[in-house]
């Protein structure tokens, strides 16, 4: 596969949180006040989502989708809307996040050649179910696939494949991407895509703290692709046509599954294949997305880099409710967060901990915790902003070229 006509992005495609609300209201209300994909009621009594068919029933709990945040401002911002309607008594919990990895292609690439990277993706691809995937266009439209070639026409076609179950906690999805909500996209934004979902119990994060300072790169083995080794035989040749996936599996933790020998004992990864130059390419975009995710930037002024702020979910008059509630991030750079326990501030100066500890006997945090098995709110967060130096991180994230893209040639090493 030739990577140069290509560039690649990776990008959280959506985040989802829990939140309450003072008022018992309805999703389709919630959403029509805030900037949200979908607010979908939750049945206080159990914590699981309504019913597809009756996601608007009158309750204060929701699941509530942002859509492509660029950065966790975006989070913010989104939250911020609503923040009139939120109940600071409870934390905002992180039910899940989906993150993708793009591939644009050089303008004159064909529809087909995207396809192409698209099956590329999936071939590699580490799984997470040992279930074959499944090809769909529709809901009860399948196709089934014999070979690589098959696939590519399949995709070009509009079909997509899913690995995995999609209502479980952990779903991967790949397609040619050339619409966004129904409506086509421009051909210079088509892409092959490869995404993961991560929800439920294995959502890498659970707080808004978690997501701000979440390290986009601990995600890598779920992108992390296989290929035949070199060099094949013609028998080779003809088993790499027509085999859909190469990639090993993961196990719930995200850890390769060992496959037993025949001979006894079991390896890691499956034999006659190595690792693809993709890896490099995929770690350098999660570490670039990390960067993106946690820059400053349209977070308004930045704070005094030798103030503290505490969260205290009861000072609602504040300049914004979402930053002192329990469990939400501060506008701090996560890298440098220092969580305040019993008054307790390590690695600060006398006066440093004076501050805080004089703050933290005003705090109220006797709050009812969401109850749901994923909360687990941080009662008092307390930090030192710090600042990211800009201008050359701005050039590599909203113009990313193959400059910027480790060199792919040579052997790569089994990573």
């Amino acid at each position: 596969m030739d990577y140069s006509r290509f560039r690649f992005l990776a990008v959280v495609d959506w985040v989802e949180l829990e939140v309450h609300t003072l008022k018992a209201t309805q999703g389709k209300h919630l959403k029509a006040a805030g900037t949200f994909s979908h607010a979908h009621g939750i049945n206080p009594q159990t914590g699981e989502k309504y019913d597809e068919r009756v996601k608007n029933t009158t309750t204060t709990r929701f699941a509530i989708r942002i859509q492509a945040p660029e950065r966790f401002a975006a989070i913010t911002a989104a939250l911020a809307t609503i923040r009139d309607r939120l109940d600071p008594s409870y934390a905002i919990a992180v039910l899940g996040i989906e993150v993708a990895l793009d591939a644009y292609a050089e303008e004159g690439t064909s529809p087909d050649e995207l396809a192409e990277m698209t099956a590329h993706f999936l071939k590699g691809i580490n799984l997470v179910s040992p279930d074959h995937p499944r090809v769909y266009r529709r809901k009860g439209e399948t196709r089934a696939i014999g070979s690589q070639r098959e696939l590519i026409y399949a995709l070009a076609d509009g079909f997509q494949i899913g690995i995995g179950n999609g209502n479980g906690d952990r779903f991967q999805h790949g397609y040619l991407k050339s619409k966004d909500n129904k409506q086509d996209l421009p051909e210079n934004e088509h892409r092959a895509r490869i995404e993961i979902r991560l929800q439920g119990n294995a959502s890498p994060v659970r707080t808004l703290d978690d997501l701000a300072g979440f390290d986009f790169a601990s995600l890598s083995n779920y992108f992390r692709f296989r290929q035949f080794d070199d060099p094949q035989t013609e028998l080779e040749r003809l088993m790499a046509e027509r085999q859909i996936c190469l990639g090993n599996i993961m196990d719930i933790d995200g850890n390769l599954a060992a496959i037993n020998r025949k001979g006894g004992g079991t390896r890691k990864n499956k034999r006659g294949t190595t690792a693809g130059p993709l890896n490099n390419v995929a770690r350098v975009r999660l570490r670039t997305l990390t960067k993106r995710w946690q820059a400053p930037t349209g977070r308004g002024k930045a704070r005094d880099k030798n103030t503290f702020a505490c969260g205290n979910p009861d000072r609602l008059e504040s300049q914004c409710l979402l930053e002192n509630q329990p469990g939400m991030a501060s506008l701090q750079h996560p890298e440098n967060q220092r969580h305040c326990w019993g008054n307790q501030l390590p690695e600060t100066t006398p006066e440093a901990q004076s501050i805080c500890t004089s703050q933290n006997r005003s705090l109220n945090t006797s709050y009812s915790p969401i109850a749901h098995h994923l909360a687990d709110p941080i009662k008092v967060l307390c930090g030192i902003t710090s600042h990211i130096e800009l201008q050359s991180l701005i050039n590599d994230l909203n113009q990313p070229s193959r400059s910027s893209l480790p060199d792919l040639s040579g052997n790569p090493a089994d990573i």
